[in-house]
């Protein structure tokens, strides 16, 4: 038997193991590497062997400074076109869906399938800017520049220390490219990659010459940080496509929240909203069960939780979309106490489940300031 609503979500889940499995974000990450390589092969070529004086720190300074700030704009790029890349994953789900479905119940001269989702990408960008006012989410360049900034002043700080004593400015350069690429197997092989066949030669596993490693903590962090970055933008544009696209679907009537597989019993370490909010009945659609223009966004930064669409009874097909639902009050000794009863390895304390239940209330919030743009 015709079972359209398995059909929807198994066409939407296809597009995120796209996302996921398939590459996409991983490919994001490689790239923001590649430029990260890219400019530290750049510092290494500039700096001349020969001592580092007041002058030749200064000019070490600069070419440092170039090369970070290399480094920064190519990153922005990358992920700029990585969030463009999983907004078309989630539309393309949500149309092979909506395509699926009108064809399994005969209702495909009824449902202009090619004309549903053609604004979504500009939609998820608006809905964005309300969340940034609303301060549930961080612009990314502002983030990628407080890494690189941070890394910048921290090195400069060394470089302030090591002058006149004898080092020269090569060695230097290079102390850089090591602590940057120490302990990344993969920062290594990409700076390996793209030094062949020009002078330079970094060896990540020698010991830094005249930089003390230990004092250069937010330099460390500019290859890791990036790559946090690109894995939440892409998954968060993904999410907010996904939910944009199921507001537009004329088949779509509700979405259900679902965990991750790092909410499982063996891989939980304390319940947390996202636990939560797959149990909660907060509008009396049901269990987990949410307006799609009032979804809560991705509660955590790094969150790997979605969605899965309700549909709608066939013969409603093409209808608008439900009445918003009231406003949600949320009680954190109400929520502390479903917390609890979730199995974790850490208590939930009073003030854990207040900072949750903050941070949860404030995504509500937030997705109720977009709600009323997305209904149109």
């Amino acid at each position: 038997m015709a079972d359209p609503e398995r059909t929807y979500n198994e066409a939407v889940t296809e597009a995120r193991e796209r996302l996921v499995q398939g590459g996409l974000t991983a490919e994001v990450v490689q790239r923001i590497r590649q430029a990260l390589a890219e400019s530290l092969i750049r510092l290494v070529s500039d700096a001349e062997a020969e001592r580092l004086t007041p002058q030749r720190l200064e000019n070490l300074r600069q070419s440092l400074d170039a090369a970070l700030q290399q480094y920064r704009d190519q990153a922005v790029v990358v992920l700029e076109q990585g969030r463009r890349d999983a907004i078309e994953l989630a539309v393309q789900g949500h149309t092979a869906g909506l395509s699926a479905v009108a064809d399994q119940t005969a209702a495909a001269g009824s449902i202009a399938v090619g004309e549903s989702f053609t604004d979504v990408a500009d939609t998820v960008l608006e809905v964005q800017a309300v969340r940034r006012g609303e301060g549930v989410v961080g612009t990314m360049q502002t983030l990628i520049t407080r890494g690189v900034q941070e890394a910048a002043d921290d090195i400069d700080e060394q470089l302030g220390r090591i002058v006149d004593q004898g080092v020269d400015n090569e060695t230097v350069a290079e102390d850089i490219a090591r602590i940057l690429a120490r302990g990344n197997p993969d920062l290594q092989e990409t700076l390996n990659e793209i030094g062949t066949g020009t002078d330079v030669d970094i060896d990540p596993e020698a010991d830094p010459v005249a930089l003390d490693e230990d004092k250069l903590d937010a330099a460390r962090r500019v290859e890791y940080d990036a790559r946090r970055i690109a894995v939440s933008e892409t998954n968060s544009h993904y999410h907010e496509a996904d939910v944009v696209a199921a507001v537009q679907s004329p088949v779509v009537d509700l979405v259900r929240w679902r965990t991750s597989m790092l909410h499982t019993e063996d891989k939980r370490y304390v319940p947390d909203v996202c636990d939560y909010l797959e149990q909660a009945d907060l509008y009396g659609y049901g269990e987990g069960l949410y307006h799609p223009a009032a979804a809560p966004s991705l509660v955590h930064p790094h969150c790997q939780c979605r969605y899965e669409t309700v549909l709608k009874d066939p013969e409603d097909y093409g209808t608008g979309n439900r009445d918003l639902p009231d406003e949600a009050d949320l009680d954190a000794g109400d929520v502390g106490e479903a917390m609890r009863g979730i199995e974790g390895d850490r208590t939930v304390t009073d003030t854990y489940a207040e900072n949750q239940t903050q941070m949860l209330q404030d995504q509500l919030g937030a997705a109720r300031e977009v709600a009323p743009g997305l209904m149109g």
